[in-house]
């Protein structure tokens, strides 16, 4: 081999690891970016007053392009006034107004810290307070609202990646509303900048970009408290086989209400009934009806001695204010002890089982692969999500 040979060899190679260094480069920073994106949560639907709280003021900008600052005080007061929004003396017949902290980077509403900006809607008689924050501030504050931020990393990352995957699936959830998705378990639970740490940071730093996918789509990522030992199929509690959420052993025995009673009087018993429109004249027994291989029944069955009433299960749970479907019955004099485990509708993630399995050691694609069975671990970027209005 020559010297020429050898150095156009050389150059070839070089340029093939540029390629290789540059392709790679090139997906981190597009992860990176996809962290940046900015997503509307919901905070408080249709209120009449908003207080509001900067260190260093705020700037106002309309819907319709007015924009100014205010300075000189650290409180402000919106209120909707007819078909106004008011603050001040300044009043705003725009569709929305947006509010940007002067300096500091939070700003605060009803005793809470939030990132980002603020996005008063002027509705017809209400107004609707949303959070415009990037995509990484917000799955930080999911993390601290859901679990512990002093849980293992494992944990911690796992709950990055279900919260991200939640995130993404639903994002057209509340459109209609003005945001993408509520801060409440009817998304995820979202408190705002105080919950946050420097680890769940790093969680999802860590995870960034990663989302759990079936067959190319993105999963429905769904987790609760704790499963009571064994999770819920998908298809038993809402119908409609899902694949990949299997009941699958849970290791949740430190969570607290791992196992739990309520006793209601066969009196209460048809109170309750009765307000959710089940009209029976006494109730003789109750049983449970399709039991899947978790434990937890698909149905609840009321009989009054000469009728039988079918209920599904979740609404049952959630009319009697029970920890989960996981329950079984025991008759006193008076009415019925209801006997459970778990905590949550016990579908997918176990948080507290996924706590368990980071203490022994498990990593969170361990974790993650258990709890939501043959998903794919991949990048995405959350494109889509808009800077404006």
């Amino acid at each position: 081999m020559n010297n020429l040979t050898g150095f156009k060899e050389f150059i070839i190679k070089s340029g093939l690891v540029f390629i290789l260094v540059s392709i790679i480069l090139t997906a981190s920073i597009a992860v990176i970016q996809a962290e940046d994106k900015i997503i509307k949560v919901g905070l408080i639907n249709e209120t009449k007053s908003i207080t509001l709280k900067a260190d260093e003021g705020i700037k106002i900008k309309t819907s319709d392009g007015y924009s100014f600052s205010l300075t000189n005080v650290t409180h402000f007061q919106f209120e909707k006034t007819g078909q106004f929004i008011r603050i001040n003396n300044y009043y705003f017949a725009s569709d929305y107004i947006l509010i940007t902290p002067l300096g500091a980077e939070m700003l605060n509403i009803n005793s809470r810290d939030y990132k980002g900006t603020m996005q008063l809607i002027n509705k017809k008689q209400t107004i609707t307070v949303v959070n415009k924050v990037k995509m990484a501030d917000y799955l930080a504050s999911v993390i601290g609202s859901e679990i512990d931020p002093k849980w293992p990393e494992a944990a911690l990352r796992a709950q990055a990646v279900v919260a991200r995957t939640y995130a993404l699936r639903n994002l057209n959830s509340y459109l209609s509303q003005g945001y993408h998705l509520s801060n409440t378990i009817y998304s995820q639970v979202y408190k705002g900048h105080r919950v946050t740490t420097p680890k769940v940071y790093q969680a999802v730093k860590d995870t960034a970009g990663q989302v759990l996918t079936y067959r190319g789509e993105l999963i429905s990522a769904v987790y609760h408290s704790n499963a009571g030992g064994k999770t819920a199929q998908g298809a038993v509690i809402w119908g409609g086989e899902t694949p990949y959420l299997q009941s699958v052993d849970s290791k949740d025995y430190d969570a607290p209400n791992y196992q739990w009673q309520k006793k209601y009087s066969r009196e209460e018993l048809k109170k309750i009934l009765s307000s959710k429109g089940i009209k029976i004249s006494k109730i003789d027994r109750i049983g449970l009806q399709g039991l899947g291989p978790s434990g937890r029944a698909e149905k609840v069955v009321i009989n009054d001695g000469q009728q039988e009433v079918s209920v599904d299960s979740s609404k049952f749970r959630f009319w009697l204010n029970l920890r989960s479907t996981k329950f079984s019955m025991e008759r006193y004099e008076q009415g019925y002890v209801f006997i459970g485990k778990g905590w949550g509708h016990g579908v997918g993630m176990s948080q507290w089982g996924a706590y368990q399995m980071a203490k022994e050691g498990s990593t969170y694609q361990e974790i993650l692969h258990h709890y939501y069975q043959n998903t794919k671990l991949v990048k995405k970027d959350v494109g889509g999500i808009d800077n404006e209005g």
